[in-house]
């Protein structure tokens, strides 16, 4: 069950989650080394900056991890032909604006990345 505390930290688009969709939601907010990071939905759009020089460095076993070894709709064949994959076909294609950066806090190795994604045709 979500904490207390965290209320204070959700956005009102969690209010609006069917509650099985919500307790997933907030489960999301807690990294597996137990720290909570903010609601996405609940940052200020001042709070976000354009600065590519405060990104993690990502490398492909980054990437590849994260969508092999967890649970997702990607394969390791899919992977290998990540030219079809229509996320790479958004990027190439103008679909992704401008991406921006929040670092949660000075404390944490984490940050969030978001961006606009247009749809495609």
């Amino acid at each position: 069950m979500a904490s207390a505390r965290r209320s204070s930290f959700v956005s009102q688009y969690v209010g609006t989650l069917p509650d099985k969709d919500r307790l997933l939601y907030l489960e999301k907010l807690v990294l597996t080394s137990g720290e909570e990071i903010p609601d996405p939905y609940s940052i200020g759009e001042a709070d976000w900056i354009v600065e590519i020089r405060e990104w993690p460095i990502i490398s492909w076993p980054d990437i590849h991890g994260y969508l092999i070894d967890t649970p997702s709709l990607y394969t390791k064949e899919k992977l290998r032909a990540y030219k079809s994959l229509d996320a790479v076909n958004y990027v190439l294609c103008g679909h992704v604006q401008e991406i921006k950066y929040h670092g949660i806090s000075p404390e944490s190795d984490f940050c969030l990345l978001r961006s606009l994604v247009l749809p495609s045709q």
